[in-house]
């Protein structure tokens, strides 16, 4: 099971994630901007941070329970792999 396309989902969704046991993932937006000496325009973006506290809930859990038709435990298990 890939992680990451359920972090990233959940990124697009919520705009933040905790991962139990690896840290907390937030997607920063980041204004655009115009390069004076480039002579180019930088539209805004998206842009993910992440701190290595994870805070403590269970909606990575949930949401891939969710999304494969599993039960919260197991979901739980393939988190922990």
């Amino acid at each position: 099971m890939d992680l990451g396309v359920y972090i990233g989902e959940l990124l697009g969704l919520q705009g933040e994630v905790s991962v139990p046991g690896i840290g907390h993932f937030t997607q920063v937006r980041i204004n655009g901007y115009y390069n004076e000496q480039e002579k180019k325009f930088y539209p805004p973006a998206h842009e993910v941070s992440f701190e290595p506290q994870s805070k403590d809930d269970d909606e990575l859990a949930k949401y891939i329970s969710n999304k494969k038709n599993i039960s919260l435990a197991s979901s739980r298990y393939f988190i922990d792999k």
